[in-house]
């Protein structure tokens, strides 16, 4: 019986063989060497030529449909974002002392460097004046966008949860009813009187009119920039349970009108009358209108 051979001979066997071989390493070499493509998750358009969307970048820069995986990432949790009134610069704060910062709406993040390993709870910016607070007393302070972020001295060693300024004037709210009040930048804090223990959660203020909410139901309100603070009702017979968490995390006071959103109940409105909170459970639509009815 004759026997079968390859018709090109056994070194056309070896020739296929050395090439696809020596495929794989080109290809692999030049998959690790050649740029990262600076936009992985846009198509940069056909490879074929005879489409209309035909692009010869699209060979060297193929659709990631994984880039992810590749993309930088963090590990840290996030607790703030604020978004600067021209819809670009914006920026996230965290554990660890994180701080992000975008100029692009989002699209990109740029690690900042805090100086800081305590986490972060809130972050506002005024122009190019920034400060974020968090963990053990910490306030931190920028007067260049975040490029350099320097600490500034609280004096205590609670959580704080949030911070606003109005001009030079600001106040931060945090654990054990702390607020603290400063009339330069932050350069200098002083503590003001709460009267509560309750965490405070969140302050706003209005001219010289604000208030704090926080754990419990506890609104404060204060007409002298918190040189005194006043209890408000949140609602007769009204129980927060803490391990459902029904604590008020914000108040928006808009034109002295004052709606509240709660942490279990997103879609809950309150409407403030005479220094009286009354909790009202309605749709998210209602409070879509009830915020839209509090601009007027």
């Amino acid at each position: 019986m004759a026997r079968l051979t390859h018709p090109f001979g056994r070194w056309a066997l070896r020739l296929h063989l050395g090439t696809a071989f020596l495929l794989v390493i080109v290809g692999s070499y030049i998959a690790f060497t050649q740029p990262l493509n600076p936009q992985p998750t846009q198509a940069s358009g056909s490879i074929w030529p005879w489409r209309a969307d035909f692009n010869r970048h699209a060979w060297q820069y193929p659709l990631e449909t994984n880039a992810f995986w590749r993309l930088p990432r963090v590990s840290a949790d996030l607790k703030d974002v604020f978004i600067a009134e021209d819809g670009r610069s914006s920026w996230a704060v965290g554990s660890d002392g994180i701080i992000l910062h975008s100029t692009d709406s989002g699209t990109s993040w740029q690690p900042q460097t805090s100086n800081t390993n305590e986490t972060l709870n809130a972050v506002q910016f005024i122009g190019s004046q920034g400060w974020a607070v968090g963990y053990n007393g910490v306030i931190l302070h920028s007067t260049d966008n975040g490029t350099n972020w320097q600490p500034q001295t609280s004096k205590i060693n609670k959580i704080l949860s949030f911070v606003q300024f109005l001009g030079s004037q600001g106040w931060a709210v945090g654990e054990n009813g702390v607020i603290l009040h400063s009339t330069d930048s932050g350069t200098s804090w002083q503590p003001q009187t709460s009267n509560t223990t309750e965490p405070l959660i969140d302050v706003q203020f209005i001219g010289s009119q604000g208030w704090a909410v926080g754990s419990n139901g506890v609104i404060l309100y204060s007409t002298d920039r918190g040189t005194s603070w006043q209890p408000q009702t949140s609602q007769n017979n009204l129980s927060f349970n803490p391990t459902l968490d029904y604590s008020i995390y914000l108040a928006e006071v808009i034109n002295n009108k004052g709606v509240l959103k709660t942490g279990s109940m997103p879609c809950s409105s309150t409407a403030a009358k005479a220094g009286r909170w009354v909790l009202t459970a309605s749709s998210c639509t209602a409070l879509t209108a009830a915020l839209a009815g509090s601009r007027k």
